[in-house]
């Protein structure tokens, strides 16, 4: 075996003794976040426009991809007298949208929502500058969109699974080459213990003469 080959059947062996523990890892950070989305109660909060207590509107996703934050719950909250919705985190706080400031003069925007159909559009104006934005939301649009982006992803995961199909054997110690490396790094470890301890006669030897 050449250096690269040493590396890559190190790498392949060191990934199959880790294997197990990997995997637990994966489970119960998995089981963590399950845990987070399914039973983080719902925060409480009241409209911004007419201060009415909201109303939990059955939408909530995880947020765990922020790095200055900890993992949250998103919650989308409902007025129920004026229907203004909002986002609230589960610790209390606001959720504030991007889109909501005047990029320009950073102040607060208004923001209107009409629908006709399948079409949905949103105003964005500002009233301290002269900034206005249309945006223009087609769901029948969108919907065909998202069927080509599923259609699109399916082939990639096909292409992924034949790439690991392919490449399993060289990348991947079997059941068989897994057992064989872990216990053949297991004996060198002892052998290396063996080899650091003194024989028996040395020992003897050692201790008549009080050394």
């Amino acid at each position: 075996m050449n250096i690269i080959s040493n590396v890559v059947f190190v790498t392949k062996g060191l990934r199959y003794k880790n294997r197990a523990s990997t995997i637990e890892e994966w489970i119960e950070s998995d089981r963590t976040k399950q845990d987070k989305q399914d039973n983080t109660p719902v925060p409480k909060a009241n409209c911004p426009e007419c201060d009415s207590a909201m109303d939990n509107d059955g939408l909530h996703h995880l947020v765990d991809w922020d790095d200055d934050k900890p993992m949250r719950v998103l919650f989308t909250l409902k007025c129920p007298k004026c229907k203004k919705r909002q986002g609230v985190y589960d610790d209390g706080e606001i959720y504030v949208s991007k889109s909501d400031f005047c990029p320009k003069c950073k102040e607060k925007v208004e923001v209107k929502s009409s629908r006709r159909g399948q079409v949905i559009t949103t105003l964005y104006s500002c009233k301290k500058c002269d900034y206005s934005k249309k945006d223009i939301y087609d769901l029948k649009k969108s919907d065909d969109e998202h069927k080509k982006w599923e259609e699109e992803q399916a082939k990639k995961d096909l292409e992924n699974k034949q790439l690991l199909e392919k490449y399993r054997t060289e990348f991947c110690l079997s059941e068989k080459e897994g057992k064989e490396y872990v216990e053949t790094l297991e004996a060198m470890e002892v052998a290396q213990e063996v080899k650091a301890c003194p024989a028996p006669d040395i020992l003897y030897t050692l201790k008549i003469h009080n050394c």
